[in-house]
């Protein structure tokens, strides 16, 4: 394991209130032989600052920034330069457990898996984040077959460095480009799916917040359906079964129902 060589790209944008904790434990690592790349998506808030905070006090931590605003584009370049022969990817609102590099690699280096995906829990505990992530989990539940899960969440995952840049991201894309990579990955390569090896993330917490987010979601799926809609792929991808423009278009006020006829208690 010392041999190989590992990068943690995160994306950011307007992260300041959330990176430093996510910094300091993806330095507090278990292993120690990893580069970490953050990726400032034009940033108007002071996240170049914490950035530079961190990179004088540990050398392992890298600058980059991305002109072309979106997270596809973000985690392109900092797959771009990263010098590892296997990729982690976290996100600027999440913090990781100690042990989580060392766990989230150990599949793809001792059962030659290609991309090892984990799971999370949530920070805030208000009504509407433990909803979003009581639905998370159901979904996760609903499209986990065996070891495996059919579709790639990028807020907590490794992944052999050569698959990776064969594929990347589509820079296109504003919203789900990991759901557009789990499309473009069908037979190619499984997703191994290791729930216990979790972040702690920090939910949408607001209805407004918890609104945009569902139609940003819904507006983006069918683009990605519209883009790969002639390919035999489509059929088999269960995001897309009931995808339709009054779908599309209900979609929102249908996660909204759920959210509050069916509350965390």
């Amino acid at each position: 394991m010392n041999k190989l060589k590992i990068s943690v790209v995160i994306p950011t944008y307007n992260a300041e209130k959330t990176l430093r904790d996510c910094l300091k434990s993806v330095l507090d690592q278990t292993i120690k032989n990893y580069e970490i790349i953050i990726v400032d998506n034009n940033s108007t808030d002071k996240t170049k600052d914490v950035i530079i905070e961190f990179q004088e006090k540990d050398a392992r931590v890298k600058y980059a920034f991305e002109t072309k605003k979106g997270r596809g584009a973000a985690r392109n370049a900092g797959i771009k330069i990263a010098d590892g022969d296997i990729i982690a990817m976290v996100d600027a609102d999440c913090i990781v457990p100690s042990d989580w590099l060392q766990k989230i690699i150990r599949p793809i280096i001792n059962e030659n898996e290609s991309i090892v995906m984990g799971g999370e829990k949530n920070l805030i505990k208000n009504y509407w984040a433990l909803n979003i992530q009581n639905a998370n989990s159901q979904f996760l539940k609903r499209n986990t077959y065996d070891q495996y899960i059919y579709l790639l969440d990028t807020k907590n995952f490794a992944i052999r460095a050569d698959l990776i840049r064969k594929l990347m991201f589509d820079s296109d894309l504003g919203n789900f480009e990991d759901l557009d990579f789990s499309v473009r990955l069908k037979n190619i390569a499984l997703i191994r799916f290791c729930p216990n090896i979790e972040v702690i993330h920090k939910h949408k917490s607001s209805f407004k917040e918890v609104v945009k987010l569902n139609f940003d979601r819904a507006y983006w799926t069918y683009k990605i359906y519209k883009k790969h809609s002639s390919s035999k792929i489509i059929k088999k991808e269960p995001m897309f079964e009931s995808i339709s423009i009054v779908n599309f278009l209900s979609f929102p006020f249908w996660v909204m129902l759920q959210l509050i006829t069916k509350p965390i208690t």
